[in-house]
This record gives structure tokens, sequence and C-alpha cells, in this order.
């Protein structure tokens, strides 16, 4: 229990970082916006944000589906070298998967409506999370 509290704790200065994303209209269900382990981090970022007296955060749809294609686009293009280091964020027109060189231009082709800017990470082993059952979250 500590420990759970502990990692609340560290993901607090995320949590207060993105309230102004939560200020926009809350939006219908996305792809993962109900899976337990998404449903409980969410609700428990939410309880500290509401402690603070911070509106809630919600899952966009339109980010959850542009995460899902940048995630599908560097699953099919893993091992391009244009992919390494800070490549990591763009994707290159004509390359298989591609939606948007930019992760602006991704989240305008999936229809978001404001500004974006993108924190990606990758750990482990690409073949373990190409099934397509680790897809970020995208929340706003």
């Amino acid at each position: 229990m500590l420990h759970r509290i502990g990692a609340l704790l560290l993901a607090l200065p995320l949590v207060l970082g993105l309230s102004l994303a939560a200020s926009r209209t809350p939006h219908a269900y996305a792809s993962q916006a109900d899976e337990p382990e998404n449903a409980a981090t969410l609700y428990n970022i939410n309880l500290y944000r509401g402690w603070l007296g911070i509106p809630p955060l919600v899952v966009d749809p339109a980010l959850q589906r542009a995460a899902e294609a940048h995630v599908e686009y560097y699953r099919l293009n893993y091992g391009d070298p244009s992919l390494a280091g800070m490549g990591l964020h763009y994707e290159t027109p004509g390359k298989p998967g591609f939606t948007g060189e930019s992760f602006q231009d991704r989240a305008d082709h999936q229809g978001y409506q404001g500004w974006v800017n993108e924190n990606a990470g990758l750990s482990g082993s690409i073949s373990c999370h190409s099934t397509g059952s680790s897809v970020p979250s995208a929340i706003a």
C-alpha cells in the first residue's frame, strides 16, 4: 500500500502539469479507457487532483487514436535508423503506418482540436510490445 501511495506521489508533478488540459470538455470512450489498469490509474490520479481542487483528467479519443497509430508506425518500422534518439517522435512520409510527420500533425490527423506535446519512451523489448497489448493512453 505504501509503495502504491509513493508511486502516486511521484506522479503528482505530472498531474499538476496536465491541469491546463483538464479544462477541456469530457470526451466519450477511447479504446483503452475502461481497461482495469488504465481506469484504476486515472481514478487514482483524479483522486489526488480532486483533493487539490483541480478538475479531473479524461481520456481523449483523438489523442488515443494518434498515440496508438504512432506505436503502430514504430512497430512497422522497427530497426529504421531514423527512429533512433529524438527520431522516435517523428514519422517519415511514405513509410508504413505514416499518419503525420510531427506529433501535432498526427493529433490533427485524428481530429484533435488543440495543441499537443509528446513524451514517449521505450522499455523492454519491442517484440514483447508488438502485439498491441501495450499501447499508450492519451489523456487531456
